[in-house]
Order: structure tokens, then C-alpha cells, then sequence
């Protein structure tokens, strides 16, 4: 029998670059539209202290293992994103991304013009959960995405994820 981990490993990364795609993502430098003439100096200052420089900054091991166990060290993905490979479960790995110098708003309205369908939900300073069920939040000045990947993309499967996305998610803006 093949080992389905390598085909959803890569429909894992179709579907994170689908996400940034289909919001108007014009690559890593954010939404397509989006003034980023001063972008160097935005970062993301943390509530206790310190900054987010990058996807990695977000968060760390011990947060996402607190719930998604089995976690490993987050590494920088291609896309924007820190990629935490999960050992156990349904779940294969998270994608937690980072929007530097975008705001929720601008991020909905990209998803508005491209025709990305999403709901609000009740996190940090303002959040969206978007049709691939990644959870997008703004907490203070920092705008992230947590995104998990199972077995199956299957938007059945995707939902079954969801509770443990919005926890994570909670759990990281409680953090910033």
C-alpha cells in the first residue's frame, strides 16, 4: 500500500498557496493591492515583549503541542508560513502563518474581491475562518493564520479540524 503522507503533504502546500493565492496574495511581500512602501519598519510587537520577524515568531513548539500533541519544531515553509510536522492523530502538520504589515481588514477585502468565502469568529481582536477552514486572526499588530493538515483535504476532513484550529488560534493570540 502507498504511504499517503507525501501526496497530502503536497496537497498541503497547494492548498496554503491557494489560500494566499485566492485572498490576492501577490507573493511574500502580501495581499496584492496592499501599500508596502514602509513595510520593513511593521513588526509585530508582542504583548510581553520581544517581536515577530517572520512565521516562526508567531508562536512556538510547545504552544501547538499543547494542541495538536506530538508537534515538532516549527520550520519556515514557503509560503509565509512556519510548518509544525505532527506525529500523532489525524493531523500531519500545522501551517501558522504570518501577514506582516496586513490588517484583517485588508485581508477580508482581498478575500471579498477574489471570492473567498469566509465566516467571523470570536478571536483575539477580530478573526475569519475562510472556506480551506484556516483560521486568520488579528491580535494587536499582528495578523496570523493557523491552517491544519490531515491524511485528507477533503473539506469534510478539514472541519473535523477545526475546534483544535480555533484552540491553537486562541491559544496564540493569548500569547502576542
Amino acid at each position: 500500500m502507498r504511504n499517503p503522507r507525501p501526496a497530502a503533504a503536497l496537497l498541503a502546500t497547494i492548498a496554503a498557496a491557494a489560500l494566499l493565492a485566492g485572498c490576492g496574495s501577490d507573493g511574500a511581500d502580501g495581499p496584492a493591492g496592499v501599500d508596502r512602501t514602509d513595510a520593513g519598519a511593521k513588526v509585530g510587537a508582542k504583548a510581553g515583549g520581544g517581536s515577530v520577524d517572520g512565521p516562526c515568531d508567531v508562536t512556538d513548539r510547545t504552544t501547538v503541542a499543547s494542541v495538536f500533541p506530538g508537534a515538532a519544531a516549527g520550520k519556515a515553509g514557503s509560503v509565509r508560513n512556519c510548518e509544525f510536522a505532527v506525529a500523532s492523530g489525524s493531523v500531519t502538520k500545522v501551517n501558522v502563518f504570518y501577514f506582516d504589515g496586513t490588517t484583517l481588514a485588508q485581508y477580508k477585502q482581498q478575500c471579498k474581491d477574489n471570492d473567498i468565502a469566509f465566516t467571523a469568529v470570536p478571536i483575539g481582536d477580530g478573526a475569519i475562518r475562510d472556506q480551506v477552514h484556516t483560521v486568520v486572526v488579528q491580535q494587536g499588530a499582528v495578523l496570523f493564520g493557523v491552517q491544519a493538515i490531515g491524511h485528507s483535504m477533503q473539506a469534510a476532513a478539514l472541519a473535523r479540524n477545526d475546534p483544535q484550529v480555533m484552540a491553537l488560534a486562541r491559544a496564540i493570540a493569548a500569547g502576542l
